[in-house]
């Protein structure tokens, strides 16, 4: 039997397991997503066991996650308790799924909402849908990194100054770098002008499980957050929750149910939530101590590189007052971080999660062991001692990361998709219409939709990002240096 299942794989007959195999075989540092690393202790496999067994659909003893009555509600009874919601669920399409249903949820067609400019896709695909209309805040900007960081009560003051009648706020917390804003801030100022709340906790599920980390959303009394618990915690990738808060009314957590069932599956998959359970159970009985492990472990390395000529740490002291997620390890070097991310994997074994500008950034989690981060420490070392880091401070690109252009939606999007295009080149393009999504990623943040004008900050901006090798995702033109855009001339209204 096992000869049958090697055959079509020696022949190169199932490409997708040849490669996964393949990266497996390589025996990488994984400072990437999932949380679970591969599960280098065996704690979740020894939980889950054959997850073949596992894998039923909606008979009678197993529930249905739509309408749970049984061992369904038991378990994200279970989970509630421990994200210190109202009322929390399981979602099995990642954190995607729950941040469209809670904002269809809880805003109506037309609603003016404040809206971070750096928020992942799946929010600029909500506002799509929804028909709200988004009145867009920039985060701040770290000038050293040229990175986002949060956005400060100060700012929220005055955006909700000057557009009076804005219904809710849905911001990022904590962003792909680890930066978080002040929640308890910006959560007391939305609820004593009557607006919701909706966080994008993505990046934070283990906050509700440690200490020493930024503030929760439901901590704060958020009305709704959603949490991928596949990014840092040992959960199957798909795997996130979604939580419905104190500044949640009634008819909305109705609605974010309706809206649960209209975009997830309705053959939801067990195995994801099985291990939705494991991860918290995990995380429940001994997640404090894991993470206090992984801050150990960050700190040491961080230690031992921080004097090195032409490396920067990512610090909480350089955020001005926002919070600095600990397990997050961001480096600015004079050498992109695309390169060096290239470098690690290719003389060192050792995969970064994400390079934009001249940063990388690299993941740590509770399943990480030691020996990853001597790995990384002596590939650091060694790099220096080859004069890697010793170019000129001042050659640093940070561009891969700067503000983004500010959005101007010449044609709803819906309407957009529907009309003839063409493919031009970025310098042809400003005045255009943009007939495509452009997303750098990750982290997974447009710099344009369709619809949108195509500013010459946006071409810019569009320039850089290619120059300094950046993976850009076009929805149409693919090529570099090109752009699909609206055939029609589309005047401003």
């Amino acid at each position: 039997m096992m000869d049958m299942v090697k055959a079509p794989l020696l022949k190169g007959q199932a490409p997708l397991l040849k490669g996964l195999l393949s990266y497996h075989g390589e025996n990488n540092a994984l400072f990437h997503m999932p949380g679970h690393k591969g599960d280098p202790h065996g704690i979740l496999t020894s939980i889950l066991g054959n997850v073949m067994k596992l894998d039923v659909t909606e008979v009678p003893g197993t529930d249905n996650l739509h309408y749970p009555e049984g061992i369904l509600r038991e378990s994200m009874d279970l989970l509630t308790r421990a994200m210190r919601s109202e009322e929390s669920r399981y979602l099995v399409n990642g954190s995607t799924g729950g941040i469209l249903a809670m904002v269809m949820g809880c805003f109506r067609p037309g609603d003016r909402v404040l809206v971070q400019r750096d928020c992942h896709q799946s929010v600029y695909n909500a506002i799509a849908l929804s028909g709200i209309q988004p009145v867009f805040i920039d985060p701040g900007i770290n000038e050293e990194f040229g990175i986002p960081t949060a956005i400060d009560t100060e700012t929220v003051v005055k955006a909700m100054s000057s557009n009076p009648g804005l219904r809710g706020f849905i911001l990022t917390s904590p962003s792909y770098f680890g930066v978080s804003p002040d929640l308890d801030g910006i959560s007391d100022i939305c609820r004593s002008n009557g607006m919701k709340l909706l966080v994008d906790e993505a990046h934070g599920s283990h906050f509700y499980f440690g200490e020493d980390l930024p503030v929760t959303a439901m901590d704060c009394g958020a009305a709704a957050s959603v949490c991928s618990f596949h990014k840092t915690l040992p959960s199957l990738t798909q795997g996130s929750v979604i939580n419905l808060g104190k500044g949640a009314q009634e008819e909305d957590k109705d609605r974010i149910r309706h809206y649960l069932r209209v975009f997830q599956t309705s053959s939801p998959s067990y195995v994801i939530m099985a291990s939705l359970e494991a991860a918290r159970l995990v995380m429940e009985t001994e997640g404090y101590e894991l993470l206090k492990c992984v801050k150990s472990m960050i700190d040491s390395l961080s230690e031992s590189i921080r004097d090195i000529p032409g490396i920067r740490l990512l610090k909480e002291a350089d955020l001005k007052g926002l919070r600095k997620d600990y397990t997050r390890l961001v480096l600015n070097t004079p050498i992109t971080g695309n390169h060096l991310s290239e470098v690690l994997r290719r003389d060192y074994g050792i995969q970064a999660e994400m390079a934009a500008g001249n940063n990388i950034v690299f993941l740590g989690s509770c399943f990480d062991d030691e020996g990853m981060y001597h790995r990384l420490r002596d590939a650091i070392i060694d790099l220096d001692s080859k004069g890697m880091f010793s170019k000129s401070l001042s050659g640093r690109n940070n561009s891969g990361t700067s503000k983004l252009p500010s959005p101007v939606t010449m044609i709803p999007e819906r309407e957009a998709l529907f009309e003839s295009w063409e493919v031009i080149a970025f310098e042809q393009a400003e005045g255009r219409v943009c007939a495509e999504r452009i997303t750098p990623y990750p982290p997974g943040v447009p710099v344009l939709m369709t619809g949108e004008l195509v500013s010459r900050d946006a071409v810019e901006h569009l320039m850089r990002l290619e120059g300094s090798g950046a993976n850009i995702l076009k929805s149409r033109s693919g090529g570099r240096g090109t752009i699909a855009v609206i055939s029609r001339n589309v005047e401003n209204k």
